[in-house]
């Protein structure tokens, strides 16, 4: 059993051909890849339960999934030049886990498919670039959020926004186009 808390740090990787994956890994505080740029499968990082944050500051592109889930002591999420992805699902373990308090990912254009924020204990989501999304846009369990901007998203699949008592500023003034919205 290692008894460190340990990062993870790859300060080369530029390109991941098929998909990346850690899962399972129960000594990680922080993961940081600085060069990482593409992902041409999915992203799936899932119950790295000692993470405080993900960081990869300049990843453009992921042809699958983005899958960031059960990742307990996640305080911060950080894309911040991710433009797109086949879809995102952000959640934490349950509703007695939830530790998330920033997502960064402000240059976001397209999500092909569903996008999935659950269990995430931010005051604001901005997602100032977002122009579409092919599935879904489910905000679950987001009791903290005061804030939400996507004020250039113009077509959805459908908006599902459940649980989101505190939310009081809801800036979606772009959509012309969704399939449900509940």
């Amino acid at each position: 059993i290692c008894k460190e808390i340990l990062p993870i740090f790859f300060p080369k990787l530029k390109n991941v051909i098929g998909t990346f994956t850690l899962e399972n890994l129960w000594a990680v505080r922080d993961f940081e890849i600085p060069a990482l740029e593409t992902v041409n499968g999915a992203l799936d990082i899932k119950y790295v339960r000692t993470v405080k944050n993900i960081t990869l500051p300049v990843l453009k592109t992921v042809s699958g999934a983005v899958n960031i889930e059960a990742n307990d002591g996640m305080s911060s999420l950080s894309l911040p030049l991710l433009k797109s992805a086949a879809s995102v699902n952000i959640a934490s373990y349950n509703n007695f886990s939830i530790n998330l308090l920033k997502i960064n990912m402000e240059k976001i254009e397209n999500i092909d498919g569903a996008f999935t924020v659950k269990y995430y204990a931010g005051k604001s989501l901005s997602l100032p670039l977002l122009k579409t999304i092919g599935g879904t846009m489910t905000l679950n369990t987001l009791q903290f959020l005061e804030t939400l901007n996507t004020p250039l998203l113009k077509s959805c699949g459908g908006i599902i926004l459940q649980q989101c008592s505190s939310l009081k500023t809801c800036n979606m003034s772009g959509v012309e186009e969704t399939g449900t919205l509940t």
